[in-house]
């Protein structure tokens, strides 16, 4: 590998990318995609399969007879077997598969893989993803890779031979199957982008950006929903952050919100003399009136002679996960797409025909909102499980594919992700490189044959560069030698 100079940027430094899609995604060939494009970087795809490593944890078996639907269930199995001993085992195990291939060099040290992008497929847990995020910090990135539910049950149909049957059983258990079991759905909006399957033109623009092309700017997608997370950073919110922007058809951003508690006069609270948010409070009022409401639903159908410590806890036990516990109308806070379609009644704005970007699935409440407020098209990052907004609302919403004439279409985001924003599109606040967009007055040439990585994974620790700063500056200013007494 090419030793970094003084500017410590590592010309040849490894890349690591994880990938997370749903089950019944054709990840073999997004895979070969990947591994091509990389290819016009002068990059060695390298890829790992988590699945296979579970399997050799527990000394499980893929291929023991049966069709797709019995492997993929033991695989499954294997995967949360491994988990069942910590929820990031598997991202340790790719880690250590990645240690194993380095070369050790005379001082008996291992060396980084020049050029090697290691592709990690495909994390199912939170965890997975956070722990690799510590190790290799800004030299990882999580690609989330989009395919709707249509063409991920033709796939496993019609070629893996799956029923109909077998596909519900297989999807419903890979999208939240509990602490240590599948959880796609809670492991995919942390991804860094959302690429679609079959769109190598956007996976050639995320790489391009991920080797610090000057000449790309963000689309009006990905520009309001960074505004959006922007927006609920704002947010006390004691259960979660919400951020929503509304943009009018030609695009302009119109208004802004956040989930928090309202204020008299307007708008929501911030910090100051009239802070009155949940925080001050110091309880969840939601969560404190479904208590109350489950305590006397079971004090209610108490046996005579059962104690009532008993009967609650029993009766809480099993009503776990119960639709009960998914009432949400009791919070304080006024819903991030809530005070963005409020914002525009306050300042006079029309709503007909414009967009919403949300950081977060809209519940079904401030859905019919939404749809009587004439907003046409509803883009988000995170799905929540509580809202029950499809099934409500049949009649005026369209989940993805082509918007059909009178109905909102609700569709996940595609494009660059908030978090590595200003990584790859700030041209001077990146924790990477100053991206340099002209030369002698004219726009800079790039190509990716010469391109590097613009936030590049260090090899080694900062007390090594600390070492190497210091050497560096004893060239650069030599010590001066002391005057004979």
């Amino acid at each position: 590998m090419a030793k970094a100079g003084t500017d410590f940027l590592y010309e040849e430094a490894e890349l690591v990318l994880g990938l997370v899609a749903p089950v019944g995604t054709d990840f073999d060939k997004f895979v070969e995609t990947l591994g091509t494009c990389l290819k016009a970087f002068r990059y060695k795809p390298s890829s790992i399969r988590l699945s296979s490593l579970a399997a050799s944890l527990v000394r499980s078996s893929s291929g023991k007879g049966g069709g797709e639907y019995e492997r993929l269930t033991r695989l499954m199995d294997a995967g949360n077997a491994a988990r069942a001993r910590g929820g990031d085992v598997l991202a340790l195990a790719a880690a250590a598969e990645i240690h194993r291939a380095r070369t050790t060099n005379k001082s008996q040290q291992k060396e980084p893989l020049s050029r090697t992008a290691h592709i990690v497929r495909s994390l199912k847990h939170p965890g997975e993803v956070q722990t690799l995020r510590r190790i290799y910090g800004r030299g990882f990135f999580l690609i989330g890779v989009v395919a709707s539910e249509a063409e991920r049950r033709t796939f496993l149909a019609a070629r893996k031979g799956c029923t109909e049957s077998e596909i519900d059983k297989l999807l419903a258990r890979d999208e939240d199957e509990g602490d240590d079991g599948q959880r796609t759905r809670d492991t995919f909006h942390l991804a860094d982008t959302f690429l679609a399957i079959d769109d190598q033109k956007a996976l050639q623009r995320f790489l391009g950006l991920v080797f610090g092309s000057p000449h790309e700017t963000p689309s009006p997608d990905e520009y309001a929903m960074f505004l959006a997370f922007s927006a609920g950073l704002r947010s006390a919110d004691l259960s979660r952050q919400v951020g929503a922007v509304i943009a009018s058809a030609a695009g302009d951003i119109v208004a802004v919100g956040a989930n928090d508690v309202p204020i008299a006069g307007g708008g929501l609270c911030w910090p100051g003399v009239h802070d009155h948010r949940d925080h001050k409070l110091g309880y969840d009022t939601n969560e404190r009136q479904r208590r109350e409401i489950v305590d006397e639903i079971l004090e209610a159908v108490r046996p005579p002679g059962v104690r009532k410590e008993d009967w609650q806890r029993r009766g809480w036990t099993r009503l776990k996960g119960a639709a009960v516990m998914d009432i949400t109308e009791y919070g304080r806070a006024a819903h991030a797409e809530m005070e963005a379609l409020l914002s525009c009644a306050r300042s006079g704005i029309s709503t007909r025909g414009s967009s919403v970007f949300s950081t977060t699935f809209p519940c079904h409440n401030c859905a019919k909102h939404l749809i009587a407020a004439g907003i046409q098209r509803v883009v988000y990052v995170e799905p929540y499980p509580k809202s029950r907004a499809a099934s409500m609302y049949p009649d005026s919403i369209q989940l993805g594919g082509m918007a059909r004439a009178g109905s909102v279409l609700f569709e996940p985001f595609q494009g660059v992700g908030p978090r590595r924003f200003f990584d790859l599109f700030s041209i001077g606040l990146s924790s990477g490189y100053v991206v340099k967009r002209k030369q002698n007055g004219d726009a800079r040439s790039w190509e990716p044959k010469t391109a590097v990585l613009r936030a590049p994974l260090l090899p080694n620790s900062y007390i090594v560069r600390e070492a190497a700063a210091a050497a560096a500056l004893l060239n650069i200013m030599p010590r001066r030698k002391e005057p004979r007494k």
